[in-house]
């Protein structure tokens, strides 16, 4: 480790011993940081250096900044720091806000003065503050007035925190009011080392109690220039937002770290649900937004019943496949529904088109009904990014692509057999498939046909007609004679016929998959010319 810049060395005595730590291998030239480094000069003070400080950064409903006034502020609260509050290079400095310009700019202040940070969610009540603050040790916190009150209960909880500093409060000791002073807009950041400590990061305490992961000056730029770079591709020309908050590294890195990397700007939302996203999305024209699955599910769920598309997708569907096929064009449009959506979503907008579609066609609303939320419920219990299956692959390490991929080999069979088929059962429909074996395992297969053989369980009688090419469905047990038909190429024509209009007819008694697959019925493929004799006539 290079010398350290931190005059309180509680980060660096409580690393672990080096012989636990994993071996660093800097093979791409953006990760030989000089071993000097203050990494929130690369985000901020290079930009003004190199004349773009006038270029827009920091966006809020409440304020916007360019990188030259956001640098001015971080230079502010870290004089306040350094000047006003007594902290010296590796104090930690805990801080609690919502995502607004402010914290990033205390963000940057405590870390370019040499600091660590750590960040707390605003959700967090006053137990759960005292944890980060007992275990590193925290004597100072900046915080958002309106999020006074669990703070001052944590701190009188707190043997560890001495002072807190607020800012929104208006007071003559606010943080606004102390980095106001002449003289302060200036400030030369801390000569740190690349390998000092600059921000702990606890887990949210999910599994026990939270965990305090301890980061260096370049790790902070590392993941900008290596998952940023070679796969974020973004552009100074991009404009970020997004939901998680500032205290998760995924919101600190997709909101702040990475766009400020690059000289782009990000738009913060003090509040980010789906809704919000959504408009901010449209009024700040966002291009790389920043959120959960679920969010880009119910975003995506609000676009398509605002913008009517599940009708347009449902009425294109019915023009391509026609009255005939109106069924597997209404569950083919509920599929795609609801692989995006949530099924709430999902079953809001497809009640409506159930009830205009029976209404124009004169079927009943169950026929119709039926298939298409099987389809819904099918999504939903076996392709990511559905809350379920994601928390299996979560579960057992799995790669979301790869269950998605497998997901639709086992949602379509399980779609024709919940929807369209169950539904035959259930309305006494006549049914056709071409190829009913094509998707499904052959016990799947045999159990449905069992299934529409079974009076108890067809009870309406509902018949399947079905083509397939599995000889071991050519089996007595499961069907009549008279239930199979085969086809046969006769004179350049196709003829169909039945077991009973083969004479003499084949007895009840007989196998008949063995005298079929021996050519004894007729319906089997004709060879002209045997593949050995040809390989033959070939080598001569």
């Amino acid at each position: 480790m290079a010398q350290s810049g931190h005059v309180d060395t509680f980060t660096q005595d409580n690393l672990p011993p080096r012989e636990q730590w994993p071996a660093f291998k800097f093979r791409l030239h953006e990760l030989r940081y000089p071993e000097r480094l203050n990494c929130v000069t690369h985000w901020v003070d290079r930009w003004v250096e190199a004349g773009q400080g006038d270029r827009p950064c920091l966006l809020s409903p409440a304020e916007s900044l360019t990188y030259a006034e956001l640098n001015e502020r971080v230079n502010r609260i870290a004089n306040v720091l350094t000047r006003e509050l007594g902290m010296v290079p590796g104090n930690r400095v805990l801080l609690r806000a919502a995502n607004n310009p402010m914290m990033v700019a205390s963000y940057f202040a405590v870390i370019k003065a040499g600091g660590v940070v750590v960040a707390t969610m605003p959700l967090l009540r006053a137990k759960e503050l005292s944890y980060p603050l007992s275990k590193a040790k925290i004597a100072l916190a900046l915080c958002d007035m309106r999020l006074g009150d669990e703070m001052e209960k944590a701190k009188a909880q707190s043997d560890e925190l001495k002072r807190v500093v607020y800012w929104g409060s208006g007071a003559s000791d606010a943080l606004e009011t102390l980095m106001s002073k002449p003289g302060y807009e200036k400030f030369t950041a801390c000569d740190t080392a690349s390998d000092d400590v600059c921000l702990i990061a606890f887990t949210s305490g999910t599994t026990g109690e939270p965990k305090g992961t301890m980061h260096f000056h370049r790790d902070m730029l590392a993941i900008c220039d290596t998952y940023a770079k070679y796969v974020l591709r973004a552009e100074p020309t991009d404009r970020f937002t997004g939901s998680p908050p500032l205290a998760f590294t995924f919101g600190l890195g997709g909101l702040v770290l990475f766009p400020l990397r690059i000289g782009a700007s990000t738009v913060l939302l003090e509040k980010a649900g789906p809704d919000e996203l959504l408009a901010a999305i449209a009024k700040y024209k966002i291009t790389i937004p920043f959120t959960a699955p679920t969010a880009y599910r119910a975003m995506l769920g609000k676009l398509i019943a605002e913008s009517g598309a599940a009708q347009k997708i449902a009425t294109g569907l019915m023009e391509s496949f026609g009255r005939k096929y109106l069924l597997w064009a209404l569950v083919l449009t509920a599929f795609i529904i609801g692989i995006p959506l949530f099924y709430g979503v999902g079953f809001v907008l497809v009640v409506p088109l159930v009830i205009t579609l029976s209404y124009k066609y004169d079927i009943p609303a169950v026929y119709i009904g039926l298939p298409m939320l099987a389809a819904l419920s099918v999504t939903h219990g076996y392709l990511p990014p559905h809350p379920s299956p994601t928390a299996l692959v979560k579960q057992y390490n799995a790669d979301m692509g790869m269950t998605l991929f497998y997901g639709f080999f086992i949602a379509v069979p399980a779609i024709i057999i919940a929807g369209p088929l169950f539904n035959a059962l259930e309305t006494g429909a006549f049914f056709v498939i071409d190829e009913l074996d094509a998707s499904m395992h052959p016990l799947l297969t045999r159990r449905l046909l069992e299934l529409f053989q079974n009076p108890q369980a067809n009870t309406k009688g509902a018949q399947l007609l079905f083509t397939t090419h599995d000889p071991a469905l050519f089996d007595q047990e499961l069907f009549r004679r008279d239930q199979i038909w085969l086809a046969e190429k006769r004179n350049g024509a196709s003829e169909f016929f039945s077991l009973t209009d083969i004479d003499p007819a084949p007895r009840n008694t007989e196998v008949f998959l063995r005298n079929y697959l021996a050519g004894r019925y007729g319906g089997t493929p004709q060879f002209v010319t045997r593949f050995e004799d040809r390989e033959l006539s070939a080598s001569k």
